[in-house]
């Protein structure tokens, strides 16, 4: 089943043994479109820092909530990882510098944790109107000048 970031942003994670809240999802972090972890921000007003739920440790994963078994502070191998916050309301191009629409939402595969397509608009009316397009995730896809280019 295919899951959009737009739902899963903010939505509430929870400890497989408790019916408490922990967190909310504030972003993805992953490599050659696979997720490797969850960001997730704690419920605490004195201490705001973010943990990382690894997909390893994900017990349930839906739209409406997140049940994990174990949650790290740090992570050694973070660095490198792309994150969804990256790609999401980025300019889209081809090669030729043809522009293709702005990436409005990435829809993600809650079984094999891949991200699938992304969902593009062209234009601000586009998305007020809901003409959307969907493009597979390309094998290849470069960041420069605070645009992508596929």
């Amino acid at each position: 089943m295919n899951i959009y970031w737009s739902q899963l942003f903010s939505k509430p994670v929870y400890h497989i043994n408790s019916n408490e809240t922990f967190g909310k999802v504030i972003d993805i972090l992953f490599a050659f479109y696979e997720i490797k972890y969850f960001v997730v921000q704690k419920n605490n007003i004195i201490n705001n820092n973010n943990y990382y739920i690894s997909v390893e440790d994900i017990e349930s994963f839906c739209s409406e909530k997140i049940y994990f078994t174990n949650i790290n502070k740090t992570s050694n191998d973070i660095n490198g990882l792309c994150t969804i916050k990256e790609f999401y309301k980025k300019e889209l191009y081809t090669e030729d510098g043809d522009f293709i629409g702005i990436i409005d939402d990435i829809l993600i595969d809650n079984q094999s944790f891949k991200i699938n397509s992304f969902i593009i608009v062209e234009s601000f009316w586009d998305q007020i109107i809901n003409s959307k397009k969907i493009i597979l995730a390309p094998e290849d896809i470069i960041f420069k000048e605070n645009k992508f280019i596929i």
